[in-house]
């Protein structure tokens, strides 16, 4: 039986369909993301959040946030979207991924049934993140830290009532593993969408995410981009995982089918964490990756976690800097997406 904090949890979920009894318990099937979960009566799904009570598909986590904090925009990374500007970040625990080099894992890979301890005792509504936007100076809220797609409801009302009721932007950090339905919802209401393209490689993906299907991502990327939706891209580059030239070489030239050139990709140095202990990304390898991107036309091709980083963004064409930055600190040095020396259009840049 769950236990009585989780009966008091539990809130309507949306994208699933019932399916037959398996014997005298209930079953539904999770259409959130492609793992598409087959969950029984009390029984959670892979993300560990989404569970079955009463027949019905709950999210345990609805307004549960694990940690709140103001941060800088860079720190998504988002380069070319409000640099300067303070971001409300919210996260709450789960993941539909098993990254076995996540950075978070310490919430990231907690289920809802064992997380009592670090998330909210009582829901956080929307119109409170409004409000603390406001108190806290900042120009808009991400859903960060771990996957914000698994408590997909908190930020398709959160954001819902941020479009209705402020300016605030609105941004998501994510691995991009979702299906359809639900992604179009939340393109719909999102400013800034900044995702993981981990690998294009199956075998790959399965040794370190538990899943096979990278097309998924891609498809997730392309949406985004069709739709409009202020895209950047992080690759963050793994010691002995997928840090292969040929690898490298193929994302790019996918990517490049996919995403406008003119999309900031960011290629982030590994360093050991959680389940994995190879060595820290050689600077070579993060060269190599940078020197291949441009190779296939990308136009704003970042290094990150790298102590020496020059993260200037510089027009393309002319070489002029357009926006200075010093570590999370950012000031954009023009006041509209056009270079004033050579009058470039910058259509990536959002001011």
């Amino acid at each position: 039986m769950l236990s009585a904090w989780l009966q008091q949890a539990a809130s309507p979920a949306r994208y699933w369909e019932p399916m037959e009894p398996h014997g005298n318990a209930a079953r539904v099937r999770c259409q959130l993301c492609p793992r598409a979960c087959i969950i029984e009566e009390e029984g959670f799904g892979y993300c560990g959040v989404r569970g079955v009570l009463d027949g019905g598909l709950k999210t345990f986590i609805y307004g549960r946030p694990s940690s709140i904090a103001v941060d800088p925009i860079e720190k998504k990374p988002l380069y070319h979207f409000h640099p300067g500007s303070l971001v409300l970040s919210l996260g709450t625990v789960g993941c539909n991924f098993r990254c076995k080099h996540c950075q978070n894992w310490s919430i990231s890979m907690v289920d809802a049934a064992d997380a009592g301890g670090i998330l909210s005792q009582r829901p956080i509504q929307p119109e409170e993140l409004v409000e603390m936007c406001r108190r806290e100076g900042a120009e808009g809220i991400s859903f960060t830290y771990n996957e914000p797609t698994i408590w997909i409801e908190y930020v398709l009302d959160t954001f819902r009532r941020f479009k209705k009721e402020t300016s605030f932007y609105t941004s998501l950090v994510t691995n991009g593993f979702i299906s359809p339905e639900p992604l179009a919802d939340l393109l719909a209401v999102t400013d800034a969408y900044r995702v993981d393209l981990k690998t294009i490689d199956p075998g790959n993906l399965k040794k370190f995410a538990d899943y096979n299907q990278p097309e998924k991502v891609l498809e997730s990327i392309a949406a985004a981009a069709q739709r409009g939706v202020h895209l950047e891209i992080v690759t963050n580059v793994v010691t002995g995982w997928n840090d292969r030239a040929e690898e490298l070489a193929e994302m790019a030239k996918r990517l490049k089918e996919i995403a406008p050139l003119d999309t900031p990709w960011h290629f982030t140095r590994y360093f050991p964490q959680q389940g994995y202990s190879a060595p820290p990304t050689p600077m070579a390898k993060l060269e190599l990756a940078v020197r291949l991107a441009r190779e296939q036309g990308f136009r704003f091709v970042y290094l990150g976690n790298v102590r020496e980083e020059n993260s200037d963004t510089i027009c393309p064409e002319c070489g002029r800097k357009l926006i200075e930055r010093r570590g999370y600190s950012a000031r954009a040095l023009v006041s509209k997406p056009v270079c004033p020396d050579c009058g470039a259009r910058l259509p990536s840049i959002v001011l």
